[in-house]
């Protein structure tokens, strides 16, 4: 589903401009590539550069009553509240405990469309071959608060387990890879999102959370509201690169990778506004958590 609008409009202002998408993982370059890789390369370049109109493309497979409000986005109807919901309203609950049978990203139907080293061994998952031929800047396995269950409309709550960044990427970015890939003609089937079935539910694919804030500034003098956008770059960034998006936004996750973080950061206001301190104000994304869990109550800006 796609992320964000392709440009801004005439009411919104560009707050965080982004370099260009570089072509290739600068690592990939200082070796020989297999004919597979390079194919497999041509595929997400292709991707990268057109994420947009392919995400509207694989949106329109899906029946309308999945979509958004006239918007190629997709959602379950559980999940779009008739109202408003203040975040106070919404009822989390933390489950690591919880196991998943869904697609894991190692599967046969994913493993076909990686490619294949120089020494003959299959790259072994689509983040393996993302860090090792298209890494962006960033690109870390960090803990996250995978969903398993959300109701937003009749009892606000959402359910959560413990999962991973490379979740998406395993499958999700699989997934766009295998449709452009049919798009270009160099895969025959679409059979993983086949395999898939229904993307908005969480027992099929491991479902990791982004938080999308608008952000209005408002003007007291001219009684006018901006928001600003991030112009997201392809070349640090793992998701939606090239497209603009909502400030702040960001994976629904610990701030750090120690277990006293997954509880004390088990919080949509909490992960929100350090979102903001780094995005907004240029925080950095160091809190310290190695020593100890994040004091939001003794924090000025929480």
């Amino acid at each position: 589903m796609p992320p964000a609008w392709p440009s801004p409009g005439a009411t919104v202002t560009t707050f965080w401009g982004c370099s260009q998408p570089t072509s290739r993982n600068e690592k990939a370059l200082t070796r020989n590539l297999t004919n597979s890789e390079h194919q497999w390369l041509r595929v997400r370049q292709h991707l990268r550069e057109h994420r947009y109109d392919l995400a509207v493309s694989a949106a329109g497979g899906y029946p309308e009553s999945a979509t958004v409000e006239a918007t190629p986005l997709l959602s379950a109807p559980t999940w779009l509240p008739d109202i408003p919901i203040a975040l106070d309203y919404i009822k989390l609950q933390y489950t690591p405990e919880a196991t998943f049978g869904g697609i894991t990203g190692t599967e046969p139907v994913i493993r076909r469309l990686l490619p294949i080293r120089v020494n003959g061994v299959r790259y072994r998952t689509y983040s393996e071959a993302v860090a090792a031929l298209a890494a962006p800047r960033i690109f870390e396995n960090r803990a996250t608060y995978r969903l398993l269950h959300a109701d937003l409309r009749t009892n606000p709550h959402m359910v959560f387990g413990a999962g991973s960044y490379f979740d998406g990427i395993d499958i999700g970015d699989a997934a766009a890879h295998e449709f452009t890939g049919v798009h270009l003609g160099e895969i025959a089937r679409p059979d993983l999102r086949t395999a898939i079935g229904d993307p908005c539910d969480p027992a099929r694919r491991a479902t990791n959370v982004a938080l999308s804030t608008l952000t209005f500034r408002h003007d007291r003098t001219t009684g006018t509201a901006t928001f600003p956008l991030q112009l997201r770059d392809s070349a640090k960034v793992g998701h939606a690169g090239g497209l603009y998006q909502v400030l702040p936004v960001g994976v629904f996750q610990p701030a750090g990778e120690e277990l006293w973080n997954a509880e004390n950061d088990f919080s949509l206001w909490r992960c929100i506004v350090r979102e903001l301190a780094e995005e907004l104000r240029g925080t950095t994304e160091d809190y310290g958590t190695d020593r100890g869990p994040i004091n939001y109550g003794a924090w000025p800006f929480a």
